[in-house]
């Protein structure tokens, strides 16, 4: 999650997409879930 957060930090400069992308990839299925939501 740390991982992305940098990345998408300096594109929207707010926490708010680090999280929300975590919730999309969980409820669209992403390929590992598990890397984006740690559970």
């Amino acid at each position: 999650m740390r991982g992305l957060c940098p990345l998408k930090l300096p594109q929207q400069g707010t926490r708010s997409p680090a999280p929300a992308i975590s919730l999309e990839s969980k409820q669209m299925g992403f390929q590992r879930p598990q890397a984006f939501g740690g559970e």
